[in-house]
């Protein structure tokens, strides 16, 4: 298996250490589908601290986005129309869950 992208960019030891911390996914599904976890460099660099973490629960089609290093409690959160819930931490968004994300 080849381990770099078209621009020289050397991903083995990417595979390397994902092997080695014994995650569940393989690393070659992974440099496989990389492209898809490009695309989320503009969120990460837009987002408040530039620090995300995302769970995604299948059976309720619900993406979770946390922002930090940490998930924190909301204090507060509003639904938009488009069934997105936005969580607060007084004026500061803290995450948002996105309803039915599989379907967008």
């Amino acid at each position: 298996m080849k381990y770099k992208l078209r621009d020289g960019v050397n991903l083995k030891p990417l595979a390397t250490k994902l092997t080695q911390k014994g995650t569940i996914v393989a690393p070659q599904n992974i440099l496989q589908n990389l492209s898809d976890f490009l695309c989320l460099l503009p969120a990460v660099r837009h987002s408040p601290s530039r620090r995300l973490q995302a769970s995604y629960d299948e059976g309720g089609d619900v993406l979770c986005v946390h922002f930090g290093r940490q998930p924190r409690l909301a204090t507060d959160s509003d639904v938009t129309d488009d069934d997105i819930i936005v969580h607060y931490d007084g004026d500061e968004i803290t995450g948002i869950t996105i309803l039915h994300a599989s379907q967008r």
